[in-house]
């Protein structure tokens, strides 16, 4: 019984720490960056995200390729000044040129859910 039960414990370890890791590629960005963002489809909502989480549109959160999991993000609509925080919880966009992905609420208060893709400034926050 204490066998499976060390197997599990260093199972789901494992996981969480790959969790916490920025995705293949190097270490997490620093400082601001600029780049295209897109919003979810409503069809993602209650899929696992890459951090474990259940995806909710009605949530701050975002997808990047490799900013560690629970990083929060001040993001910057270039287009009308509009900000928003956000936590980084799935891996993602794998569009060529898409940069970040938020939730749909988030891109409704960026105020680009029309366009479905604008320019922002992203920088992690304390």
């Amino acid at each position: 019984l204490a066998t499976p039960i060390l197997i599990l414990i260093a199972a789901l370890s494992t996981g969480i720490a790959w969790a916490q890791t920025p995705a293949k590629g190097g270490a997490a960005p620093v400082g601001a960056a600029t780049g295209a963002c897109t919003y979810y489809a409503r069809m993602h909502n209650g899929h696992i995200t890459a951090g474990g989480e259940k995806f909710d549109s009605n949530a701050l959160t975002a997808a990047h390729r490799k900013y560690p999991m629970g990083t929060k993000l001040k993001v910057t609509n270039l287009a009308n000044d509009k900000s928003v925080i956000v936590t980084v919880n799935d891996r993602g966009p794998f569009v060529k040129g898409r940069d970040l992905s938020v939730t749909r609420r988030a891109a409704q208060e960026l105020g680009f859910v029309k366009q479905g893709v604008t320019k922002v400034r992203y920088e992690p926050v304390q």
